[in-house]
């Protein structure tokens, strides 16, 4: 199905205009100055690098080969290409989903629209439209059937495949929802959102199960903990939380960022997790031990997005600058991937294989690595 003229206002995150602050306790002391919320563009430095940790150099500067506790390693060559490039929206791409068994992509666009797409051409499957906004997310079912989209217009819509219909409207965020996650049984997902909360969702029924509130700023990023009831959350206030889903509390808050948490992934079934804030800085977290292990400067260009491969031997950082950055974590290096011409929006791996990556640009355009 060709989708139709979206009705209602649509806005694209690169001409927003940037979300201030709510007023409030800051979360740690050091993290004082609070900063404009840019959607898009390049991150304004405004605090020196945390000394937590390593540090690994994106950039092209020689680098000692003895490690020391300020870096290690050096900027590599990643030997993946673009194979191909399709437009697939005509504003920016705002997430990427990989189906779980076939070559398929489900993106999602401040157009208003989501897509389901053949790889690697792009050949169009399926396509939807009934938000009245924007789309910030899409998340794709662990069976493959359905995908779920969040908007603008607050709410979540449930999309069924077989039918190519909105199966389920959930209805209860009081401010746009900015990104979702499908726990692996495909029973629950999970919502954030820029009033500050996350909320848990029966998958099946629409209704809420719970609400998270904690946070004092907007909710940017959400998603579970394999085979457990944790969800973590990425936040504007600069930290990132781990949520009992069942309990309905916090039970961890990670501190060390200086700027807007914008993603968080987690390292395959490990006990680390992985953030990116609007300074480009990646983060990796021992959620044992309450600790920050090491970070990574991938900036100074905002880090839009970051996700793991099934192993947790690599990252996928989108960044503004319009490349993706490959963090191979046991050999600590960092690879550029280069091809897209504008600012890098989200980055995936391939679930099945981890033998490719698909990306989504703010042009409109969808990548294909390997």
């Amino acid at each position: 199905m060709l989708k139709s003229e979206v009705e209602g206002e649509t806005r694209s995150r690169a001409t927003e205009a940037a979300f201030e602050r709510k007023d409030g306790h800051v979360a740690k002391a050091s993290d004082a100055n609070p900063n404009e919320r840019k959607r898009g563009g390049r991150a304004v430095r405004t605090t020196e690098s945390s000394s937590d940790g390593f540090r690994w150099p994106a950039d092209e500067r020689s680098v000692s080969k003895s490690v020391n506790t300020n870096y290690v390693a050096r900027t590599e060559p990643f030997t993946w290409v673009c194979q191909s490039s399709f437009k697939a929206h005509s504003m920016p791409v705002t997430r990427v989903a990989m189906h779980p068994e076939k070559p398929a992509v489900a993106s999602s666009s401040d157009d208003g629209s989501w897509r389901l797409s053949a790889l690697p051409q792009g050949e169009l499957v399926m396509s939807g439209d009934g938000h009245k906004s924007w789309i910030s997310s899409v998340a794709m079912h662990p069976t493959g059937t359905m995908v779920a989209t969040a908007s603008g217009d607050k709410t979540v819509k449930l999309w069924d495949f077989a039918t190519n219909s909105c199966k389920l409207t959930l209805k209860g965020h009081c401010d746009s929802v900015w990104c979702l996650d499908f726990q692996e049984t495909g029973l629950l997902l999970a919502s954030g959102a820029l009033d500050q909360t996350a909320r848990v969702w029966d998958a099946t029924t629409g209704k809420c199960r719970q609400t998270l509130r904690g946070h004092v700023d907007t909710v940017n990023a959400v998603v579970w903990k394999p085979y457990t009831n944790i969800l973590c959350t990425g936040s504007g206030d600069k930290t990132v939380s781990l949520w009992d889903s069942r309990m309905n509390c916090c039970v961890q808050t990670l501190y060390g960022h200086r700027n807007i948490v914008q993603s968080v992934a987690v390292l395959g079934t490990t006990e680390t997790l992985a953030s990116c804030d609007a300074d480009g800085v990646v983060a990796l977290w021992d959620v044992r031990r309450m600790e920050q292990k090491l970070t990574v400067d991938c900036g100074p260009y905002a880090a839009n997005h970051v996700a793991s491969d099934g192993t947790g031997t690599y990252l996928a950082v989108s960044s503004e600058d319009a490349t993706i950055k490959i963090i191979d974590i046991p050999n600590s290096t960092v690879g550029v991937l280069a091809g897209h011409e504008d600012g890098v929006q989200c980055a995936v791996f391939d679930p099945s294989t981890n033998s490719f990556i698909v990306s989504g640009c703010r042009d409109g355009t969808i990548g294909y690595w390997c």
